[in-house]
């Protein structure tokens, strides 16, 4: 079977031998195994599913979360600006006017809303960008896909799960690229391991402790100053990871986006 660009697989029509593969692999369709003889799935690509596109969704999603990270910003100096107020109040009770605490509160409730709407707007886009990445790399490379396609989405959302299904599936869209590359220069499906994504496991890691801190801030009793300071210090600390995250999201987008368009068939794989 040929990608129409140069790429060849070996097939039932292709007049020659089954190619041998490592222990652990199933046969190919078309090949029945040998003994001593494996072969991996070919990918679903070939047969079956088409080729989502990345390159504007990855536009969006980048300028979105660019903008999720300077409302973030701007929520820290806020909040920043009440935990001064309220150690002032702790220091000298009377050097706080009840304006100056309205203005603070308005001013942390404002740009909250700003953050959240753009929090929501960067996730709706994200996902379905992910869901894509998930749905190429089924194409690329079924056997390396751990999770099925349904997790794209799910995952962000059931609880437990959501601290790592996201992950791997961003780490298997990374692998089934791979695969394909390695595949597109053997002309023929090669077996690859899996491979270590530092920028991928960095971003996930600050991306749940900025969550985690940000959810913790939310739930401390605010009964007294005191405690009000903690809670506002946390969020800040929250905040600073996620502005850290989202960065560092641009570039996961940027880097899985790119892996999978440089393995973008010329034309559907049939």
């Amino acid at each position: 079977m040929n990608s129409g660009d140069g790429w060849t697989m070996p097939g039932p029509d292709a007049g020659g031998p089954p190619q041998a593969w490592p222990p652990g692999h199933p046969a190919q369709p078309g090949h029945p195994a040998q003994p001593g003889q494996w072969m991996p799935p070919p990918p679903v690509a070939w047969t079956h599913t088409a080729y989502s596109r990345l390159g504007g969704l990855a536009v969006a999603v980048s300028v979105l979360l660019a903008l999720v990270g300077v409302a973030n910003l701007g929520l820290v100096a806020v909040l920043a600006q009440r935990r001064t107020l309220l150690q002032r109040l702790i220091d000298d009770p009377g050097s706080v006017t009840t304006s100056e605490a309205e203005d603070s509160d308005a001013a942390v409730a404002g740009v909250s809303g700003v953050y959240l709407l753009a929090l929501l707007a960067a996730g709706i886009v994200f996902i379905v960008w992910f869901y894509r990445v998930r749905r190429n790399g089924q194409m690329f490379a079924e056997h390396l896909q751990r999770r099925g396609q349904g997790w794209a989405v799910g995952g962000w959302f059931c609880p437990v799960v959501n601290l790592w299904f996201p992950y791997q599936i961003a780490c298997d869209a990374l692998d089934a690229a791979n695969f394909a590359a390695v595949s597109r220069v053997a002309g023929q499906p090669v077996a690859v391991g899996r491979r270590r994504y530092p920028l991928v496991t960095t971003w996930w890691v600050l991306f749940l402790a900025g969550g985690i801190l940000s959810g913790l801030a939310v739930r401390f009793p605010d009964d007294t100053i005191e405690r009000m300071v903690t809670a506002t210090t946390t969020n800040i600390a929250g905040s600073a990871l996620e502005i850290v995250a989202a960065c560092l999201a641009i570039a996961v987008v940027r880097q899985i986006t790119r892996a999978q368009e440089d393995q973008r068939p010329t034309q559907p794989w049939h």
